[in-house]
């Protein structure tokens, strides 16, 4: 299973994601749970990061199916990093009701 994927915030349940390139990790981007809190080594093993998110990580809510949520920051030197162009359909900002 693949650890990341964007999630439009307008419609969380909507099974079609895209994934989130492990390359976001790797240039900074760190995975936080709803707590704020860091738990996992973004570096690690796909499978490793995958577990670390189903356990510490809570459900979008009680339906069944509901995906497991964990929160990828990223910061502006991060985001350079990587490419900013590459990611901007995905950049959310407060103005974008997030």
């Amino acid at each position: 299973m693949h650890p990341t994927a964007f999630v439009d915030v307008r419609d969380p349940k909507n099974p079609t994601k895209f994934l989130a390139p492990e390359a976001l990790r790797a240039v900074g981007g760190i995975l936080v749970n709803a707590k704020g809190k860091r738990f996992v080594n973004e570096l690690g093993l796909r499978d490793h990061v995958t577990n670390a998110i189903f356990e510490h990580c809570s459900p979008l809510d009680s339906s069944p199916g509901s995906p497991v949520v964990a929160y990828l920051l990223m910061n502006e030197r991060s985001v350079r990093k990587f490419s900013e162009s590459a990611i901007a359909f995905y950049k959310c900002t407060c103005r974008d009701a997030c």
